[in-house]
């Protein structure tokens, strides 16, 4: 059998990871609606994206003193708007602040908006793979699922359109 592994370095993306996908529009949709007050808990990539992305100096930005040291830096070298804050309780201190003083979550797990923008995993695989389908298995490293969300979204779209007769097999890594 002639099986074939593809790597989609998404490490290689301008924002560092997959997690500026979902941000963007996330982000642009929130500027529309003029939300001002965001809050984001990450492990590094996402905080990161938005750091770069953000448009208002309201934006909260939480990750834990076990930040990867080198996402740290980047972190920290990124000339953009908000607050980075070091705590051990990011996500509880981001449902705090959205809970108690309406700041916006921008996890993708809150926001269907970041599963729209992860759609776009998808649609770039079926340009680049021009016969995916379910002959395909597609292993994506996750933590909230919404990378894997994402493109399952954008792979009914696209059979639903008649662009794929098939859809490929997903599983999420761990």
């Amino acid at each position: 059998k002639n099986e074939k592994l593809w790597i989609k370095h998404e490490d290689r993306q301008p924002l560092g990871s997959h997690k500026g996908r979902s941000l963007a529009l996330q982000l642009s949709l929130l500027q529309q609606a003029r939300k001002r007050r965001l809050v984001l808990s990450s492990s590094g990539n996402a905080a990161i994206a938005c750091h770069e992305l953000t448009y208002t100096d309201d934006t909260v930005l939480l990750v834990a003193p076990t930040i990867d040291q080198g996402k740290l830096a980047r972190l920290l070298q990124v000339a953009g708007k908000g607050k980075i804050i070091i705590t051990p309780h990011a996500r509880a201190f981001a449902h705090y602040l959205a809970t108690k003083y309406q700041y916006t979550d921008l996890r993708p797990s809150q926001d269907q908006a970041a599963i729209d923008g992860l759609m776009t995993l998808g649609f770039e695989l079926v340009e680049q793979l021009h016969d995916l389908g379910d002959q395909y298995s597609i292993f994506s490293p996750t933590t909230s699922g919404g990378n894997i969300l994402g493109m399952g979204k954008a792979f009914q779209v696209l059979q639903s359109a008649g662009i794929l007769r098939t859809v490929p097999r997903i599983f999420p890594v761990l």
